[in-house]
């Protein structure tokens, strides 16, 4: 994984000028600015990488793992 690799897909999302920090060693990208889900899933995806964003205090769902966050673990039914 390289800076190339990673820097050609933001504009195919339309995002040319999406800052990002890449961690090759952990295949993980880091974004300076928050994505809906679907660019951030896309980038993960296309990219076979981790990719970790700030969170939007406007979306609506829980960003999970996409944002950094721990999994969402839940006892047993009562």
């Amino acid at each position: 994984m390289t800076q190339e690799d990673v820097g050609r897909h933001p504009a195919r999302i339309e995002r040319p000028s999406l800052p990002y920090i890449l961690h090759p060693g952990t295949r993980t990208v880091v974004l300076g600015q928050a994505l809906p889900p679907r660019d951030r899933h896309n980038l993960a995806h296309v990219l076979a990488i981790t990719v970790r964003s700030p969170e939007n205090p406007a979306e609506r769902y829980w960003p999970g793992r996409l944002s950094g966050a721990q999994p969402l673990i839940t006892g047993p039914r009562p």
